[in-house]
């Protein structure tokens, strides 16, 4: 069955070509992604980050629960987070982020694309634990 995006070069979900979703030889899941990492990059160069690392799971409440995030990021003050770039959340990916407040460990940043080189953010704390 032909979806009505397969005409314009994109998937079900609307992604993009692999060669528009390519950064330094890594094919990411979207192109916004890819635009992510190209970011963050520019961030160790000018020093506000340290280094990311990308693709790292969490196990959120069990060991059969995994959530893997897009990055995770490392700043220059110390703090660390999580980041997922979204342009289309899942069922399963809102599911993940209700788990994240009872399990997660960092900042869960939810990041989508606003258009011209801006983010739109939302922060996701974990719970405190006891």
């Amino acid at each position: 069955m032909m979806g009505r995006n397969r005409n314009r070069g994109v998937g079900k979900y609307g992604v993009s070509p692999k060669e528009l979703r390519t950064y330094k030889d890594v094919v990411y899941h979207s192109k916004a992604e890819a635009n992510r990492a190209a970011i963050l990059d520019l961030l160790i160069r000018n020093g506000t980050t340290v280094r990311w690392e990308r693709q790292v799971k969490y196990h959120l409440g069990t060991i059969h629960n995994i959530y893997v995030v897009d990055f995770v990021v490392y700043e220059a003050d110390g703090s660390v987070h999580a980041e997922d770039v979204k342009g289309f959340q899942t069922r399963d990916f809102k599911r993940n982020v209700k788990l994240w407040r009872d399990f997660g460990t960092i900042p869960l940043w939810i990041l989508t694309p606003g258009g011209r080189n801006r983010w739109k953010v939302a922060i996701i704390d974990p719970k405190p634990k006891d």
